[in-house]
């Protein structure tokens, strides 16, 4: 009976995270005691060279999982920095567009008298702010994007989630 299969049941995560079983099966010799005293050779191994060299393979994969996981948190943290700002800027975006355009359809539908007239012209159909060229539709349009970015944002949040 000098060889043995050692076949120790372990646990492990699987890429879900859901525990699954696995049968790790490990050879090694061990004389009988009727020989060991004859060839010299111990009955066990004093220095365990197999488990160290698991031990560096588990530090290593810590210190990977380690960086994956501050790397993921990173861009986890810069989507929803993302995601706030948009909840937050967006519906202001679309309410100013909405009320700029319903006040310049109100204006243009009124009976204005001819001496009022030169005032209400000057309503102003857009606005230019250091070089930007601010528009009714184009604050919708660009409220509308910004909900879009905040869909994208959850989106990717979530899947990121999953996966990690």
């Amino acid at each position: 009976m000098g060889l043995v299969v050692h076949a120790p049941f372990s646990w492990l995560r699987n890429s879900r995270g859901v525990l699954a079983g696995s049968i790790v099966y490990a050879v090694s010799y061990k004389p009988c005691p009727e020989t060991s005293a004859m060839s010299g050779l111990s009955a066990h191994d004093e220095y365990q060279f197999h488990d160290r060299r698991e031990a560096g393979h588990r530090w290593l994969w810590l210190v990977l999982r380690g960086l994956g996981v501050a790397f993921w948190g990173l861009v986890t943290f810069g989507l929803t920095f993302v995601e706030l700002v948009a909840e937050v800027v967006a519906p202001l975006l679309l309410m100013l567009g909405g009320l700029w355009w319903a006040l310049g359809q109100v204006v243009a539908a009124l009976p204005i008298p001819p001496e009022i007239q030169p005032m209400v012209q000057s309503f102003p159909k857009q606005l230019v702010a250091s070089g930007y060229v601010l528009t009714p539709s184009g604050l919708i349009v660009q409220g509308l994007w910004l909900l879009a970015v905040v869909a994208a944002c959850r989106t990717l949040n979530g899947i990121i989630a999953k996966q990690t």
